[in-house]
């Protein structure tokens, strides 16, 4: 996402990798909480 800002890649290319970064985020922060509650049993 960065690298699209200091190229100055088009917005729809920025877009995109905005996209790519939220949907790795919750991803993430579901597998964590997925985790995390096995361990809270």
């Amino acid at each position: 996402m960065a690298s699209a800002v200091l190229l100055g890649a088009p917005l729809a290319d920025f877009e995109r990798e905005c996209d790519e970064a939220i949907y790795a985020l919750q991803a993430l922060r579901s597998g964590y909480r997925q985790q995390y509650q096995r361990h809270d049993q």
